[in-house]
């Protein structure tokens, strides 16, 4: 008689494969089903086909206010798993029990404390004012609270990460948290010098110029506003091609404003980013906070010169040389612009990365 499968129930509101931490999850349940584990995902709603073998159950979503949504899930994520028979409950969201939980955002206090200086004057006292009183934002506190209380294991996402969630929560054993790195799919993200051109011409970008590439969902966030008041300071040579769907209107007005609209792109959602890095010729991450940048792993992964600011948990990766200190110093941006170099991608042995770990982890708990 066969032994049975251990079960391991994975939470997330969305099950997709758009977003960092949806596209992780897809990984992880597909990873784990292929490793002997029955996979039950449960999400407030499916927006693609799961992997062979994963049960997918829906809370339903509602029309609600975002404060209705958390509640929503949070409620009946809870219902559900507890008519469920799971080994292990695997958090990566915000719910209201799990054995373990993921942590790939970091906590909102540090995140609030850090992504403030990416708002300016007048703009940052409104985004602060709003923020507390957001209802849903003390939600989360209440639950981020409540679930690294009650979590057995909780994972962090980069150094920087644990760092931040001692420095909020600093009640929380040591013991119970391990930091584990993301690692891009290196059979999807690989340098094709090669196809540099016909890329180009996919994306209409310029064929005789450098191109620096990066990847956003919140432009402001991204300093995208400083990366473009950068190229004032860079030989003319040098273009901009922002990834990422998000109104770009002010944007293009600043580039119009500091006649630069002939060497900034926007390129709106890329689906096949696979695509894109190797079209470019250096990335730069020049954002105001970031738990582990993926998009920075898989450019350096396809064989880009790689730039981050410091506030970004996968700038472990890169050397001084690389790393941006103020993200709000376009002169400063420019100058780490020139003088960086490539940096291939090493695993350094003292990490912790990609999915194995994760295995590790469910299997000491069983």
């Amino acid at each position: 008689m066969s032994q049975q499968k251990p079960c391991i129930a994975l939470y997330l509101p969305r099950f997709s494969i758009y977003g960092g931490v949806e596209r992780f999850a897809y990984n992880l349940a597909a990873y784990l089903n292929k490793n002997n584990f029955k996979v039950i995902f449960i999400c407030a709603r499916k927006e693609i086909s799961p992997p062979p073998n994963v049960k997918i159950i829906c809370t339903g979503r509602p029309p609600l206010s975002k404060i209705g949504k958390m509640s929503w899930y949070a409620f009946f994520a809870q219902k559900i798993k507890n008519q469920i028979h799971a080994d292990i409950h695997f958090s990566l969201g915000k719910t209201l029990s799990q054995d373990i939980v993921r942590v790939g955002g970091g906590p909102l206090k540090i995140f609030w404390e850090l992504s403030q200086k990416a708002y300016p004057g007048f703009e940052k006292k409104i985004k602060i004012l709003r923020r507390k009183l957001s209802p849903a934002n003390q939600l989360t506190f209440w639950l981020e609270k409540k679930q690294f209380t009650q979590a057995k294991k909780i994972i962090c996402v980069s150094d920087h990460v644990k760092e931040w969630l001692l420095k909020a929560y600093p009640h929380i054993p040591l013991n119970k948290i391990t930091v584990i790195y993301n690692l891009p799919d290196l059979n999807k993200f690989y340098p094709q010098p090669m196809r540099k051109t016909t890329f180009r011409k996919k994306y209409n970008l310029p064929l005789n110029k450098k191109i620096i590439l990066t990847v956003a969902t919140n432009f402001k966030l991204k300093g995208i506003e400083y990366l473009i008041k950068s190229l004032k300071y860079l030989p003319t040579n040098y273009c901009l091609a922002v990834a990422g769907k998000r109104n770009a209107s002010s944007y293009l007005k600043l580039s119009k404003k500091l006649n630069l609209t002939k060497r900034v792109f926007f390129l709106g959602q890329v689906k096949e980013i696979e695509s894109l890095y190797p079209a470019c010729d250096l990335f730069v991450l020049n954002s105001f906070y970031d738990a582990c940048s993926n998009a920075l792993l898989e450019a350096m992964a396809c064989g880009l010169t790689a730039i981050s600011s410091i506030f970004n948990g996968s700038s472990v990766f890169l050397n001084s040389n690389n790393l941006i200190n103020d993200p709000a110093n376009p002169q400063h941006i420019a100058n780490v612009i020139q003088n960086a170099c490539f940096i291939p991608l090493k695993i350094p042995s003292n990490l912790n990365i990609g999915l194995k770990p994760y295995k590790q982890i469910i299997e000491s708990l069983l």
